[in-house]
C-alpha cells in the first residue's frame, strides 16, 4: 500500500519521497535503502557520485514571517523550513503552499504572496502531515509611508442583486453596477447553483448576457443580463464579484454580493387557443384566449404570450388576442409562448345587411298554361344581386302553404342579375281558367341551409284563361334525316320535335339552373354517325362538384302533350370521361309533374371513375317511392369516346310502361313501372352530375347528335 516517488532535483541527484502508513513499514525501507552503495551519476566525466536517500520523517513546519503586512497589488515572500523531530531541517521535504482566502491573498508555489483585497488570510506550508502557518493583513495603503505604493481601493459590492424574471430555462438578473476601486466601471464574474450556493464550487456563467467576464458599463446603472441553460422548476441561487483586470492572472477583487435566488417556470408543453373558429364581420372584434399547460396538463399562470394573424389585410389582432375584422376572407390566429404555438380560424364576411324586399311584382302575361311575372332586383344585403323563392297558388296565396315554383324561368332558388335591373320570368304548367296569385322573397345564401331573407314582396295576381279545344293534329313533321334511324318507333306515333342544332342555335331548348361550371353549348363535331356537322354539348370543367348544373329543356305545348312518348338522340362522351362517385351520370329526364310538384323519370349512364359505363333508370314520380330500374345484364352499353343511339318508348299509368333500346339492342322491357296518371310535359337534357360531392379532375363533355320526340 505504500508508494515511491523519485523527482530530480537541481543537482541531478534523486531524492526519494516515501509516504508511509505505519512506522513498521517505515523501518523497513529505512533498512533496505541504508544499505544501498553508490551509484553512477552523469554529474562529471569519468566520475561517479553517490547520493544519500534521505527518509526522515517531518514532524514541523517553520514560516517565516509568521505574520506580515503587505499592500493590495504588492507581494511578500515566505520561507518555509521542514524540521524533524529534534527541529533539524529536512532539506528535502517538500512543500505545498495554500491560502484560507484566495479573495484576499494568493500564494504560488515558491511561497510568493500577492495581496487581491483589504483583510486578512492565513497562508499555510505543509509537508508530509505537518504544517506550519502565516498571517497576512492585506491593507489599502501603505503602514509605511511608502508614496511608492498604488493608492487604490478595492472594487465595489453589489449589495441589491436581484432575479427579477424567470422562465422555463432562464433567469434575469439585476443589480446597480459599482467601480473597480480606480474610479471605471468595474467588470463581474457571476456564478450560480441550485440553492444553496457555494462560491467556490459554483460555476461562473458561460452563455447568455452574464456571460462571465461581464465588462461594466457606467457605474451607478442599473445593470441586466441573463443566464440560459437552467432546468424547469428548479430553484437557483446567483452571485457575483465586481473586479478589475484579468481573472486569472491580476485580478483585484471586491466583496462578494448578496445571494439572490429565483426558481425557473415549468416548460410550457401546449397552447390552446379558444374559440378554435369564429366568424366576425367586418370592423367587428373577437376576443381570444390562451390556455397555456405543462406536460401533465395542468395550466401555467403568467407566461408571455405573442399573438400573431397570418394575414393582418384580414384579420388583425393586439398583445391582448383581441382579433379585429378587417376585410373578407381567412386568417389563422396563433399564440405563442415559449416555443409552443395554438392557433385558430378567423373568417371575416363582409358587413351586411338583411337583403331588400320586392315592391314592384307584377303579371307582365298571361296565357292558359303560364304567368310572365315583372320585378326590379334588388341587393342581397352584402353588396351582390340577391337571389329569389318564387311561389305560386291558387288565390289567394298564403305564404307558409305555397309552393316554391319548380317550372319556368321562376323556378325556385332563382339567381340574380344586376341590382335595380327589370326582371322578367314564367311559371308554366298552370291549369286554364284559374286565378292565381304570386309572390317572392329575395335571399342570400342557400335556401335551406344559410338563406339570409329580406322582407316578403307585394302579391301579384293573374287569372289563366279557359284552355281553347285543341285543333286537329298537325301535319306530319318533315321525314326522318336517315331512313330507319329510328327502328324502334312505334307505328302511328306522331314526330312533334326533330333537332340537329345544324343551325347553331338551341331551337326550343331553353336553359335553365345555369351555372358557370356546367355550360350548355352548341360545338362543331365530326365522325357523326349521322353526317352531321354540330352537336349540343353539356361541358364540366375542371373543379366543378357534383349535384345541381345547366339543363336544356323543352317544355311541350299542351296541345302535344300525350301519355305515350318516343324518344331518340345519340349520345357521346369523351375518351376521359369522369364517372361520377355516385356511379349516376344523367343522360335525359321526361316530365310529368306540375308547377308545384317535381315528378319525372331519369335516363342515365352508370359507372364511376373509369369504370365501365353502364345504364340505369331512376322514377321520382310523385305519389310513389323513388324506384331504380336495371339492366337484366349490367354491362359496358357505352364506351368512352364513341356515338351511341338510345331510343326510349314511355308510357303513362298506373302501372306505366319503359322500353329501352342501345345501340338497338333492348336493355330494358318493363310493364310494371308506377307513374303518374298525367301527360309528359317535357324533355330535359340534363348537366345535373351524379348525387352530391366529387369534382371533375379535369374537363369532361357530354354530347348530344340530333334528338327525335314523337308521341301517340
Amino acid at each position: 500500500g505504500s508508494r515511491l516517488e523519485a523527482v530530480p532535483n537541481k543537482g541531478g541527484h534523486v531524492i526519494t519521497a516515501f509516504r508511509r502508513k505505519t512506522q513498521a513499514l517505515l523501518a523497513a525501507a529505512v533498512a533496505v535503502w541504508g544499505a544501498c552503495e553508490t551509484s553512477p551519476s552523469p554529474t562529471g566525466p569519468g566520475r561517479a557520485t553517490t547520493t544519500l536517500i534521505d527518509l526522515t520523517p517531518v514532524a514541523s513546519v517553520s514560516v517565516v514571517p509568521a505574520s506580515a503586512e503587505i499592500q493590495v497589488g504588492k507581494t511578500a515572500r515566505l520561507t518555509a523550513t521542514p524540521k524533524d523531530s529534534t527541529g533539524a531541517p529536512v532539506d528535502s521535504a517538500a512543500v505545498v503552499w495554500t491560502t484560507s482566502n484566495a479573495l484576499v491573498a494568493l500564494v504560488d508555489e515558491s511561497g510568493l504572496v500577492r495581496g487581491l483585497r483589504t483583510g486578512s488570510a492565513v497562508i499555510t506550508a505543509t509537508s508530509g502531515t505537518a504544517s506550519g502557518t502565516s498571517s497576512i493583513a492585506v491593507n489599502a495603503v501603505s503602514q509605511t509611508g511608502d508614496t511608492t505604493m498604488s493608492a487604490d481601493t478595492l472594487p465595489g459590492k453589489v449589495t441589491d442583486l436581484a432575479v427579477t424574471s424567470t422562465t422555463d430555462s432562464s433567469a434575469t438578473l439585476r443589480f446597480t453596477e459599482v467601480g473597480d476601486g480606480t474610479g471605471h466601471p468595474a467588470s463581474y464574474d457571476v456564478r450560480y447553483a441550485v440553492d444553496p450556493i457555494s462560491w467556490g464550487s459554483a460555476p461562473s456563467a458561460t452563455r447568455g448576457s452574464c456571460q462571465v467576464p461581464m465588462a461594466g458599463t457606467t457605474i451607478g446603472a442599473t445593470r441586466s443580463c441573463t443566464i440560459p441553460g437552467l432546468a424547469s422548476q428548479k430553484t437557483y441561487a446567483f452571485q457575483l464579484v465586481a473586479f478589475r483586470g484579468t481573472l486569472n492572472q491580476d485580478a483585484v477583487f471586491g466583496a462578494l454580493s448578496n445571494v439572490a435566488t429565483g426558481t425557473t417556470l415549468a416548460r410550457v408543453a401546449s397552447v390552446t387557443v379558444t374559440p378554435a373558429s369564429a366568424s366576425l364581420a367586418e370592423n367587428a372584434t373577437q376576443q381570444f384566449t390562451a390556455a397555456v399547460k405543462d406536460s401533465s396538463g395542468a395550466t401555467l399562470s403568467g407566461r408571455s404570450i405573442t399573438w400573431t394573424s397570418s394575414n393582418s389585410a384580414v384579420a388583425s389582432i393586439n398583445s391582448t388576442g383581441l382579433a379585429t375584422g378587417e376585410a373578407a376572407g381567412s386568417a389563422t390566429i396563433t399564440a405563442t409562448s415559449e416555443g409552443a404555438h395554438g392557433a385558430a380560424t378567423a373568417t371575416v364576411t363582409s358587413a351586411t345587411t338583411n337583403p331588400g324586399t320586392v315592391t314592384d311584382l307584377a303579371a307582365a302575361s298571361v296565357s292558359d298554361t303560364a304567368v310572365t311575372l315583372r320585378f326590379t332586383e334588388v341587393t342581397d344585403g352584402a353588396g351582390q344581386p340577391a337571389s329569389y323563392d318564387v311561389r305560386a297558388a291558387v288565390a289567394p296565396i298564403s305564404w307558409g302553404s305555397a309552393q316554391s315554383v319548380a317550372n319556368g324561368t321562376c323556378q325556385a332558388p332563382m339567381a340574380g342579375t344586376t341590382i335595380g335591373a327589370q326582371r322578367s320570368c314564367t311559371v308554366r304548367g298552370l291549369p286554364a281558367g284559374t286565378a292565381y296569385q304570386f309572390q317572392l322573397i329575395a335571399f342570400r345564401g342557400t335556401l335551406n341551409q344559410n338563406a339570409v331573407f329580406g322582407g316578403l314582396s307585394n302579391v301579384a295576381s293573374a287569372t289563366t284563361p279557359e284552355a281553347v279545344t285543341p285543333p286537329p293534329p298537325p301535319a306530319p313533321p318533315p321525314p326522318p334525316p336517315v331512313s330507319g334511324t329510328w327502328a324502334h318507333e312505334p307505328s302511328g306515333f306522331t314526330a312533334i320535335e326533330d333537332l340537329g342544332w345544324e343551325n347553331g342555335s338551341l331551337g326550343d331548348y331553353l336553359l335553365y339552373n345555369q351555372t358557370a361550371d356546367k355550360p350548355i353549348t352548341v360545338e362543331n363535331i365530326t365522325g357523326s354517325p349521322l353526317g352531321e356537322t354540330k352537336a349540343l354539348q353539356i361541358g364540366y370543367t375542371t373543379g366543378s362538384v357534383g349535384g345541381g348544373g345547366t339543363e336544356a329543356r323543352w317544355d311541350i305545348p299542351a296541345t302535344q302533350q300525350r301519355y305515350e312518348m318516343f324518344v331518340g338522340y345519340y349520345v357521346q362522351v369523351n375518351p376521359q370521361w369522369q364517372g361520377h362517385s355516385s356511379a349516376i351520370n344523367k343522360m335525359i329526364w321526361l316530365d310529368d309533374g306540375t308547377p308545384s310538384t317535381f315528378s319525372s323519370m331519369w335516363y342515365e349512364m352508370y359507372g364511376s371513375g373509369s369504370d365501365p359505363l353502364g345504364f340505369y333508370v331512376v322514377g321520382e314520380e310523385a305519389g310513389y317511392p323513388p324506384q331504380g330500374l336495371v339492366p337484366p345484364v349490367q354491362k359496358e352499353y357505352f364506351t368512352r369516346g364513341d356515338w351511341h343511339k338510345v331510343e326510349i318508348y314511355q308510357k303513362q299509368g298506373q302501372p306505366g310502361t319503359i322500353r329501352v333500346w342501345i345501340d338497338d339492342v333492348l336493355v330494358i322491357d318493363r310493364s310494371d313501372v308506377p307513374t303518374r296518371n298525367a301527360p309528359i310535359r317535357a324533355v330535359a337534357i340534363s348537366g345535373i352530375w351524379g348525387g352530391v360531392g366529387d369534382a371533375k379532375q379535369h374537363f369532361d363533355y357530354m354530347r348530344f347528335d340530333h334528338i327525335h320526340v314523337s308521341v301517340r
